[in-house]
């Protein structure tokens, strides 16, 4: 497993907090009480009315009922299966892509990180963007970009 990655609370914020700050593609490889952590001490770096922005990977379309295992099963099937052709990568290149997902990725549903974010203080949560693999041909993994802001 990688090395976590270093904490936002160890960044001090400018006088008055951050006005956003965005993650991408990273959150997830985080467990669920470590997520809930980063947007605790995300929150608490944001200025007044600041924006944390997340866009990852999810458990597809927000649906609780979801598991983290079936998600890695369709996904790595479809970085082994799509990827070579699609990417023009090597297929042992998409492979290794696919293990670590398999070993790392712990993608949440949206309404985990809708709770997280208003437990940390933040609201006005949103989904403001969603990537649909079927418009990719399936080749895609599934993208959701949400939004909590601190309260003004």
């Amino acid at each position: 497993r990688p090395p976590p990655p270093p904490s936002v609370a160890a960044m001090p914020p400018p006088p008055g907090g951050y006005g956003a700050i965005v993650a991408t593609l990273s959150v997830h490889h985080l467990d669920t009480a470590a997520k809930a952590r980063w947007v605790k001490a995300a929150a608490s770096c944001l200025a007044p009315g600041g924006a944390l922005v997340v866009g990852d990977v999810f458990l597809e379309g927000g649906n609780d009922a979801d598991t983290v295992d079936a998600w890695r099963a369709r996904s790595t099937a479809v970085m082994r299966s799509a990827w070579p052709a699609a990417s023009g990568l090597p297929a042992r290149e998409c492979d290794s892509l696919a293990a670590h997902v398999a070993a790392c990725d712990m993608p949440e549903p949206v309404g985990a990180y809708e709770r997280m974010m208003r437990e940390a203080g933040l609201e006005r949560f949103e989904v403001v963007a969603r990537v649909d693999p079927g418009a990719c041909g399936g080749i895609v993994i599934p993208c959701t970009m949400v939004v909590g802001r601190k309260k003004k």
